[in-house]
């Protein structure tokens, strides 16, 4: 299982750019997005990328974080 934590605003390609790219490669893959936006089109944006994405809002809650990191692990099928 892999796990990716990435931001939604990276300088050359954005977090949904590269987390449809590794789902492509590797669709079990989970993904935690991290972003300061929390407006709608950011949003549904990520949640069009499918049910492996967990979603942390900035600034970064570590509780939060780590749950979400989570029900990542608990969502694998071992």
């Amino acid at each position: 299982m892999k796990i990716v934590i990435t931001d939604i605003n990276m300088p050359e390609l954005d977090g949904v750019q590269m987390v449809s790219t590794i789902f492509d490669s590797n669709p079990e893959t989970r993904v935690v997005m991290i972003t300061a936006h929390s407006d709608r089109q950011n949003i549904k944006k990520i949640t069009s990328l499918g049910m492996n994405v967990e979603l942390v809002f900035k600034p970064v809650d570590f509780e939060n974080l780590f749950a979400s990191i989570d029900r990542c692990i608990a969502a694998h099928s071992w």
